[in-house]
């Protein structure tokens, strides 16, 4: 792979120059240009670009709002946007390029962009209640952030899943996608209004949905369990939501409540009490009670 360097000055190039820009980046579909630190890139007018550019961690790219930028290539990392209009914004990350279309207000405004090709779960994986039977990426999630400017927030559009998204390991099997946005609680549809933040996909999948609570998926391990372990391993599909645990001894009195337990496709677990040898009970709900199971613990 070709790599080309802007180090020590800062670059503009507008519409005028096309044919020098088609040149820097347009020469060679496998290229990549990194924009050295303390170096600003400007995109102006109509650019052609086959090339992935990286800004190093000092750098700035910046977009005058409305402009275009056509051809394979992509910003991976930041790409502030400036001014109002309606741009579609070259993001990618890494060899994958995952446009983004957002629209700015007014002239004073500048938004940042990034594209990330990774798990949302690290923001987030609460859903709106209101999307049943659908589910999160797996894969991918846009960042929106403003800047500077007198706009409160901006119109996101023009985005389409990865299609080799999946959504808890699966594809959808019944109502396709939805973009979602992250209101600071949970993922809810976007419905179109001004807002700022994370934008990624849920897939509807009613075959998750019928088998997501099958007893037989939480499983205890091991079992028995030694006095002197720390913890309490149980495996549980990653798509459950709000998963409670009450510990039970064999009279029926409980030991220890755990409330909002994270779960992550395969091994979690929770913290063990100090107990005697015996055979506890472990009442599991989740999805707020909506789906209950219990399971033996022995302790040795």
């Amino acid at each position: 792979m070709t790599k080309n360097y802007f180090i020590k000055y800062n670059c503009y190039f507008k519409y005028t120059v096309l044919p020098l820009l088609c040149m820097i980046f347009g020469s060679l579909s496998a290229q990549t240009s990194y924009v050295g630190n303390g170096s600003t890139l400007y995109f102006n007018g109509s650019i052609l670009s086959s090339q992935e550019v990286v800004p190093d961690a000092t750098a700035t790219i910046n977009m005058t709002a409305a402009s275009t930028f056509t051809g394979t290539g992509f910003v991976t990392g930041a790409l502030n946007i400036t001014a109002d209009g309606t741009t579609i914004v070259p993001v990618g990350d890494g060899t994958e390029k995952s446009t983004i279309t957002v629209t700015t207000a007014n002239n004073d405004d500048q938004v940042s962009v990034r594209y990330h090709f990774t798990d949302p779960a690290s923001i987030s994986t609460d859903i709106d209640p209101a999307l049943t039977d659908f589910y999160l990426s797996d894969t991918e999630y846009w960042q929106v952030e403003k800047v500077s400017g007198t706009s409160t927030g901006f119109t996101i559009s023009g985005t389409a899943a990865h299609s080799s998204a999946t959504y808890e390991d699966e594809t959808p099997t019944a109502g396709g996608t939805k973009l979602v946005w992250y209101n600071g609680s949970q993922w809810e549809e976007y419905l179109g209004t001004d807002v700022t933040g994370y934008f990624s996909y849920v897939g509807e999948n009613t075959t998750l949905s019928t088998d997501a609570f099958d007893p037989s998926t939480i499983r205890i391990y091991p079992n028995p369990v030694k006095r002197t372990d720390g913890t309490i391993n149980f495996t549980a599909p990653s798509r459950v939501q709000q998963l409670d645990i009450t510990l039970y001894d064999l009279s029926g009195k409980a030991i220890q409540t755990y409330t909002n337990v994270p779960v992550h496709a395969g091994e979690n677990s929770i913290n063990k009490p100090i107990m005697t040898r015996g055979i506890y009970f472990l009442h599991i709900s989740f999805d707020k009670g909506e789906h209950v199971t219990t399971k033996k613990l022995i302790l040795e």
